[in-house]
Parts: structure tokens; C-alpha cells; sequence
């Protein structure tokens, strides 16, 4: 949570007391919003005729006709429009505290053997892992900090590169592949609730592939792109799997992206964005009820194997490298459906470029963590930062307690924590893992912002 001291000295000579907000410029009132919680009053601050700085309900009590009102704009049409006259700016001190986050190991006692590029799921109450390598799995439950072993019978073969979906009762692992294997069109269904797989439907089910997409609409899981043959040979070719009817349904390739494989797909609530991908910059969605593929703008950085998670409202996509054999990337967009535009993330304080990370949306920031700086994943990270599409800003997470240099290991997010969990070190793949809490540790102050004042004639 943000807490702000304002200081109108400059002003009055009074200290308006300490308040966890922080003030933004909304239809040309100076509002308060609790950022922690992402949720706007309906109060703007008001300095009164017997000088008391209060705050008043705008939609109930509309804005006041004397007094002062601050804005966060210099020229601020709306109250010009309304009488109000421009009489001063104050350069006001605040102190911004805003905290980093802190580390928790997690526990090894009855872990499962190391694992990397394995699938990982949050239930809500654990969060599962499951390890293509092996074909094991388990369930940690992180209020305990341990782990528990799941039932093997019945679970998919052996492979890598497999997608993985939670349909809110359900794990669901398919695809993948194995080096020399032309790509897997298999898999199963987890329920932890009976411990128990159900394999996939092999009629209709599209062929077999690695280094796919598949996103969860609510009822169907849908599968698209990645690379056949076992070789690098990309398909723009789909399918949705209805999981309560363990069927399959071929997409339409009619205005499809071209075949591709190294890309990131997120769900929307109503429509599936396909992003990025090895053969170049694709930018398309698809619409599950009509069955159509459409165009979204373009976004001209080409980037594969990179971070793409959902806010809501956006799309955020993050580092990756460039295609063929591109350089490693520090950068980042947003696409916003509603005005089809994509708005580049900003590079003050951006952590340094990196693949193969994990990444998850906390309900208000994304946090980004680990990875391999290079192409040639020589040199793994151990750092990682939380981003904030509201103010457009990052915040470095701590390195004390932070788990070991990794790549390819998996983040969930329980609602309040990221658990990360195993993938590769220098020293081979790694069955250790650790909680992050965003809302903890140490923080950073921010600049003073200048206050422009109005008053009506």
C-alpha cells in the first residue's frame, strides 16, 4: 500500500494528516484512489472558506461553488469551463513508500525430483506441479509449506514443452514432445479432488506439437500453433476441447496468423490474442462462437518466448528474445483492446533482458522473475520486478533470500503470493522453489509532484 504525507506548509502552514492513497487526475477533479485495492472514491480535496482541508463526495455533493479545489493539471479545462481560475502551484514533498516484496523458501521434505519446462497450476487452496521428464506430479500446499505426491496412474507419457490449463476443477496437460518425436497429440485431465487422470479424446484432436498456446475460456480449453514433425516446423493450425464432453473441434485457418511456435496467447473473456512467435510479429484474435480470426493492430517488435499476461483490460507482453537468433529483450507493450493500440512499457528502472521467465498478474502489477539473459542460456538470473500499468512503472524485487539463478521454472499466483518453483540452475534442474510477497520488505521514496489551485471568481 502506497502511503502518502502531504504537506501543504507552503500553502497554510497545515499538515493535511497521513492517508494511504494516492491522487490521480479523473474528469478533471483531483479524486483519491486506494491503489492497493484499485478501487476510486467519489471524494475530491477541498480547501473550504475557514481554510480546513476536507474531502467531499463529488456524484452526492457535486463540486463545491467556493473554496479550493486541487487538480493535478495545470490548464484544467473542466474546472476553467466550471468558474474556476488557475491562482498557484505548490511543489508538494511526499514520501512514497513502496514496498519490494520479500522471499520464503519453500520446503524440500517430500518434494519431487527436480524438474524444468514442467507444467504448474493454482487450485486455490495448492498449487500442482507436474513433471514431463518423469511423468510425476504434486501438490504443495503453501499454508503448510508442504508437499504431497500424485497419483501416477493414468497420467500422460513422458514429454516436454506441453501446455497446461486449470478449468477450475481440473488440470488439463497436453501436446508436447520429446527430442526425435514428430510431437504428441495426447493427454490427460488431473482432479485432485479423486487424485485421479482421465485421458484426452484422441477423434478430432488436432496433430501433435510442442511449444503451443492454449488458453481456458470457461468451458473450453483452446489449442493453437506450435511446432510438428518434431523439427522446427510451425502450424497455424487449432482446436477446442470441451472437457465435460471430451470432445474436440477443428478452428477455422480462414484468416489465421501463419504457423508459428514460440508465441504467447491469453483469453480475453471473449476473444483468444495470439502475439509474437518465432517466424515474426503476429498480431491477430480469434472468436470462439462465430469461428473467426480477425486482425488487431500491429505491434512492430518482433519477440518470441517471451511474457504475456491478461490485467483485465490489457495485454502486457515483456522481454523474450527477437527472432532468429535475436538479441535477448528488456522490452515490453500493452495492447488495449478497447482502442486497438498497443502502448510500449517504460525502460526507467525496467529489469535487464531476459528469457524463459516466469510471469504472473497479481490483480495489479505483473511480476517477472528469473531467467537467462543470453541466448545461448549460459548466464541465469535471480532477479526479477513488479510492473504497474497504471503508473507505468517498475519496482525492483529484493535478492535477499531470492531462490537460485534459474530458467524454465514455473510461477502461480495464489490470490496473495508467487510461488516459484524448480527449473534449471547451473547445476542441473532443481526441486527448490519460493513464496514471494509483494506487499512486504523494504521500500523506496518517490519525487515531490507539483498541485495547481483553483478558486472560483
Amino acid at each position: 500500500m502506497k502511503k502518502i504525507k502531504l504537506f501543504f506548509s507552503a500553502l497554510l502552514s497545515l499538515l493535511y494528516s497521513v492517508v494511504y492513497c494516492q491522487m490521480v487526475e479523473v474528469l478533471g477533479e483531483l479524486k483519491v484512489t486506494n491503489v492497493a485495492e484499485a478501487s476510486y472514491s467519489n471524494d475530491i480535496l477541498v480547501l473550504d472558506g475557514i481554510n480546513v482541508i476536507s474531502k467531499r463526495n463529488a456524484n452526492t455533493l457535486g463540486v463545491p461553488s467556493t473554496g479550493i479545489i486541487m487538480s493535478l493539471i495545470e490548464n484544467n479545462l473542466s474546472l476553467i469551463n466550471a468558474g474556476f481560475v488557475n491562482i498557484g502551484k505548490y511543489s508538494i514533498p511526499f514520501e512514497q513508500l513502496l514496498p519490494t516484496g520479500s522471499f520464503t523458501n519453500t520446503s524440500t521434505i517430500n518434494a519431487p525430483v527436480g524438474m524444468t519446462g514442467h507444467s504448474a497450476i493454482w487450485t486455490g487452496d495448492e498449487m500442482i506441479v507436474w513433471s514431463g521428464q518423469n511423468s510425476l506430479g504434486a501438490s504443495y500446499n503453501p499454508a503448510i509449506d508442504s508437499w504431497t505426491a500424485i497419483n501416477a496412474i493414468g497420467a500422460p507419457s513422458t514429454r516436454n514443452n506441453q501446455t497446461t490449463i486449470w478449468t477450475g476443477t481440473e488440470m488439463i496437460i497436453w501436446g508436447g514432445g520429446e527430442p526425435g518425436s514428430p510431437g504428441y497429440n495426447t493427454g490427460a485431465k488431473y482432479n485432485p479432488t479423486t487424485d485421479t487422470w482421465t485421458v484426452t479424446a484422441l477423434t478430432n484432436a488436432p496433430i501433435g506439437r510442442d511449444y503451443h498456446t492454449a488458453v481456458w475460456t470457461g468451458t473450453e480449453m483452446i489449442v493453437w500453433g506450435g511446432r510438428t514433425n518434431g523439427v522446427f516446423t510451425p502450424t497455424n493450425t487449432g482446436a477446442k476441447y470441451n472437457p465435460a464432453t471430451n470432445s474436440w473441434v477443428a478452428i477455422s485457418t480462414i484468416n489465421a496468423p501463419g504457423g508459428t511456435y514460440g508465441h504467447s496467447a491469453i483469453w480475453t473473456g471473449t476473444e483468444m490474442i495470439v502475439h509474437g512467435g518465432i517466424t515474426g510479429s503476429i498480431n491477430k484474435k480469434y472468436n470462439p462462437v462465430t469461428d473467426t480470426w480477425s486482425d488487431i493492430a500491429i505491434n512492430n517488435t518482433t519477440r518470441c518466448f517471451h511474457s504475456a499476461v491478461w490485467t483485465g483490460s490489457q495485454m502486457i507482453v515483456w522481454g523474450g528474445t527477437g527472432v532468429l537468433g535475436g538479441s535477448v529483450l528488456n522490452s515490453g507493450s500493452r495492447y488495449i483492446p478497447a482502442t486497438n493500440t498497443w502502448l510500449a512499457t517504460t525502460l526507467t528502472n525496467v529489469p535487464s533482458a531476459r528469457f524463459l521467465q516466469s510471469a504472473v498478474w497479481t490483480g495489479t502489477e505483473m511480476i517477472i522473475w528469473g531467467g537467462s539473459s543470453d541466448s545461448n542460456i549460459t548466464t541465469k538470473l535471480n532477479t526479477g520486478a513488479k510492473y504497474n500499468p497504471l503508473t507505468n512503472t517498475w519496482t525492483t524485487m529484493p535478492s535477499a533470500n531470492a531462490p537460485g539463478a534459474r530458467y524454465s521454472h514455473t510461477g502461480v499466483w495464489t490470490g496473495e503470493k508467487k510461488i516459484i518453483f524448480g527449473g534449471t540452475e547451473d547445476g542441473g534442474t532443481v526441486n527448490t522453489g519460493a513464496i514471494y510477497n509483494p506487499l512486504t520488505g523494504t521500500y523506496t521514496s518517490a519525487s515531490p509532484v507539483d498541485i495547481y489551485l483553483f478558486r472560483k471568481n
